[in-house]
Parts: structure tokens; sequence; C-alpha cells
């Protein structure tokens, strides 16, 4: 990286940002014009760092890495934060901006926690409440205005509480599947009744349940 182009060093880590995107957003990204990022990208391109096609993309992602480590932490969170803006003006999914913002830090920056909270939402939506979790703490942390902050530690608790309930979820179904007798079976789905019944999955809970009770009927019954 040393001996490139300051324009091809500032493309090269545009790039590594923003992984393969539209050539206009990395070179908006790298505060270059369209004939200065034509030849920074001939460059990079002579030096094997990207390969000669559009997309932009890094030859290996061993390069891409070398380029992201010779980043200062401070320039890597104003890239991050300057590509979340970059792609909320192109009308870029809720969860793709967020994602930057992830990797920025915490900035107190116009629109973050807004764009964090509509992630959280979608994450949520889509049956993701990790993803909705890391997208509400990095809102806290950015700061949230006073009107946030009076609704987003109770959005942030919603996705804590089904989050530990889908874990209790998926530890209960292993052992529901591993259980050995049918009155085992019976006491895990007594168990697991809890979990779906806070979830909202009523029917669900009913029908486990009456096919545990079931299944103990009919052991019950063949071992007289």
């Amino acid at each position: 990286m040393v001996r490139l182009s300051q324009d091809a060093q500032r493309l090269a880590r545009a790039v590594a940002v923003l992984a393969p995107e539209d050539a206009r957003l990395a070179e908006a990204l790298a505060e270059l014009d369209p004939e200065q990022a034509a030849w920074a990208a001939d460059t990079l391109a002579a030096e094997h760092v990207v390969s000669p096609d559009r997309p932009l993309r890094f030859v290996h992602p061993l390069v891409r890495s070398a380029v992201a480590e010779t980043m200062p932490p401070g320039e890597r969170d104003l890239l991050h934060a300057r590509a979340a803006e970059l792609l909320r003006a192109e009308g870029a999914p809720p969860e793709r901006v967020a994602g930057h913002w992830l990797l920025a830090a915490p900035g107190n920056r116009s629109g973050a926690v807004a764009e964090l909270r509509e992630a959280a939402r979608l994450a949520s939506e889509r049956g993701a409440p990790d993803a909705a979790l890391r997208y509400l703490r990095r809102a806290l942390a950015e700061p949230p205005s006073r009107d946030e902050r009076g609704e987003l530690p109770g959005e942030l608790g919603a996705v804590e509480l089904r989050l530990a309930l889908e874990v209790g979820e998926r530890h209960l179904r292993q052992a529901l599947a591993a259980a050995s007798s049918a009155r085992r079976r019976a006491e895990l789905a007594r168990e697991l009744r809890l979990p779906l019944f806070a979830m909202g999955r009523h029917a669900e809970a009913a029908e486990l349940f009456r096919d545990a009770r079931e299944r103990l009927g009919d052991s019950t019954a063949s071992s007289r």
C-alpha cells in the first residue's frame, strides 16, 4: 500500500469498507471524482490489489484484510459512518445501512438511532432476534435522543426476552428429542408450553402437550 498513490490508497480503503459495491459509491466514499477514481482503480488492478472488472473486488479476501489492517481505527470508524450516510441517501435497505453503524464508533450522528431501530424491527420480523439485539444495543450507545431513550429500553427488553425464550425452546426441544421415556417427554412438553405460550404460539403449545399426554396414556396402558 505504501507505494500506491494517495488516490489509490483511498479507493482501496473505501472498497475494503464497502465490500463489492457500485463503483460510484466507492468513488464517493473515497471522495474522488470519476477521473481520479478511474486512474486509481487502474493502478490497483495493475498492482493486483483489485480485479480489473467491475464492481471493484479484491483479488483475494486476504488482500482485503491487509488493506483493512492499514486503516487506523478512527479512519475506519469515519468511513463506516460515511458509508452508512451514503447508503441512506441511495435508499439502501435499513439493515444494510445499520450494518455500517454497527462498525462505526458511537458519535451522536443524525438518523443513526432511527435506522438501527428500524433494522432491529425488520430483523425481529424475519425471525432474527440476535441481530435485532445487536442493532438495539448499538442504538443505545449512539446515544439516542430524550424521546428515543424512553422507547428503546422497552424494545430492547422485548428482544432480550424473546431471545432467551427461543434459546430455552431450542434446549427443551433437544431434550425432548433425546427423551427415552414417554413420561419424560410429557414432563418436557409441559415445560416447553411456557416459552411457546409466551411467544404467542398457543396452538402449537396445546398440540405439543396433547401429543405428549397421548403418548403417556399409551405408555401407561401398554405397561398394564
